[in-house]
């Protein structure tokens, strides 16, 4: 690396950042052609490559193009090197992406440009920089947007300018009662993606996570006054490569892996953000996670795989350390247990789920036949204990607490008959309001153990034949009208009438 910076004229830290960047571009350009490589496995097939001398015709081809002033002065120099892991195929990989990064040429992957997230094919091969105040350019030849795109968003590098193909862009619109709907999209060639209309209409508020690799990740929130057009410019990241072993110290494959907002969180548009990085480990539990702000000192990561806890680990940003870093994933603990009814009738088909509100992944399964179910990799961050929560059909919901004690734990449950929990939501002249969204709420801690969402008819009836027994918060809310939250009510089978205001100035 220290020598292809010395070729580039850039640092070798420069060299690495850019290495990587070509490797996920690479990765990304051979996925049209059905090569599922993660950029880890691409680059250790490269290295494993990297005693073979490069094809002639290749090494012709770059003296061709440097001889007529395509290329960079710098590849002359590498050509005529006899070291071997600069002329192998690895160096190879790294000049010919280096190119495409640094000039913008198009590889014979993208001859026959794949349609963008316009449902277009882009007519323009390179846009003007843009100074990110005027509106997104358009060549002529350009068809317009579609009619069903919100917003036409364009990502480019903050520092040169150039588009990003490939980032991931998830759009999350909000409505009444907390209910969501997501929209995952891809920048074509141009950096672009067209952000479609809600599928429900209207004007929700929309917010949008977007990550590339090599790039910070960010998420961007709007209201109802959303723009038809916006340019975003992505700040360069620093690189965490390494492994993820288990205590015993073997490689853990297929962990997911995501890194924790440290103290550059600001309240406003856009922040940093992770939880778009999908980034997991290979079968060797080596990964590169290229998202990490360059101003970090050090990063704490969240890892979590099937059948291990979800664990906690931090790594120097220290280029030494960031550039080997190892990580190690626990085991975590164990809870089987059986579900029946008060006859002592297996339960069949029962959620049983981990509850926390930690903000991470929270384990969830089903009972078998015989109502037995087991829970695999909890944790226990604070003290050695977890609540699990289990919720049947016609059935009274149940949270119970299991001290962790020993690797595995059991937990049995006995479930009551539910409560019906029912009624009307209707305005202040006593008109039944339709399509009102109702649902169980959560404190003031986040925490909502019994999940339920249902939409009033056409009357302006709700109901629940599996309510707790016990006092529940729940939610009411309907377009044009103020909400109710955290209403405490103990469903006990009685008729209820909930009563909304109409919101100043809806009609």
């Amino acid at each position: 690396m220290a020598e292809v910076g010395r070729a580039f004229a850039v640092s070798e830290d420069a060299a690495k950042m850019r290495v990587s960047r070509a490797l996920e571009r690479l990765r990304a350009q051979l996925l049209p052609r059905a090569a599922a490589l993660s950029v880890a496995m691409l680059a250790t097939m490269v290295t494993d490559r990297s005693i073979e001398a490069a094809p002639a015709a290749l090494v012709t081809r770059l003296s061709t193009l440097h001889r007529l002033g395509s290329t960079p002065a710098a590849v002359e120099p590498l050509l005529q090197t006899t070291r071997a892991k600069i002329i192998a195929a690895g160096g190879l990989v790294v000049i010919v992406a280096l190119l495409m990064v640094s000039r913008g040429l198009r590889s014979p992957v993208e001859r026959n440009p794949l349609p963008n997230a316009l449902g277009q094919t882009s007519a323009v091969a390179a846009r003007p920089p843009l100074n990110g105040k005027g509106p997104i350019l358009r060549s002529a030849a350009e068809p317009p947007p579609s009619p069903n795109v919100r917003m036409v968003f364009r990502i480019v590098d903050a520092q040169t300018a150039q588009p990003i193909a490939n980032a991931q862009i998830r759009a999350a619109y909000f409505y009444a009662g907390g209910r969501g709907e997501g929209h995952q999209l891809v920048t074509d060639q141009d950096g672009i993606a067209g952000v479609p209309k809600p599928n429900e209409g209207g004007r929700p508020g929309m917010n949008l996570f977007v990550s590339a690799a090599g790039y910070v990740p960010k998420s961007i929130g709007f209201g109802p006054n959303v723009p038809a057009e916006y340019l975003f410019k992505a700040e360069p990241a620093a690189l965490v490569a390494g492994t993820v072993v288990d205590e015993t110290g073997a490689p853990v494959p297929d962990v997911a892996i995501e890194a924790s907002r440290s103290d550059d969180y600001k309240n406003e548009s856009p922040n940093t953000d992770f939880q778009t990085t999908h980034v997991k480990t290979d079968v060797s539990g080596r990964f590169l996670y290229h998202y990490i702000p360059i101003s970090y000192q050090d990063v704490n990561f969240t890892l979590a795989a099937d059948g291990y806890a979800v664990t906690r680990a931090s790594v120097s940003m220290r280029p030494a350390e960031a550039a080997n870093a190892r990580l190690i994933i626990k085991r975590g603990f164990a809870v089987t247990g059986r579900v029946t009814d008060s006859a002592g009738s297996p339960i069949f088909n029962a959620t049983v789920r981990e509850f926390h509100n930690y903000g991470h992944r929270k384990l969830s399964t089903e009972t078998d036949f015989n109502g037995e179910y087991q829970l695999l990799g909890l944790s226990a961050p604070l003290e050695p204990k977890a609540e699990i929560v289990v919720q049947a059909e016609g059935l009274a919901p149940q949270l119970k607490p299991v001290e962790l004690r020993e690797p595995t734990n059991v937990l049995n449950f006995v479930l009551a008959a539910g409560v019906w929990f029912h009624g009307r939501v209707i305005d202040e002249t006593g008109q039944p309001i339709a399509n009102a969204a109702v649902r169980t709420d959560s404190d003031n801690q986040g925490r909502r153990p019994f999940q339920w969402f249902t939409r009033t008819d056409g009357d302006g009836h709700f109901e629940w034949n599996s309510a707790p027994t016990q006092e529940t918060l729940f939610w009411f809310e309907a377009d044009g009208y103020e909400v109710i939250r955290d209403m405490p009510l103990v469903p006990d089978g009685k008729d209820l009438e909930i009563k909304l205001k109409r919101k100043r100035g809806s009609k």
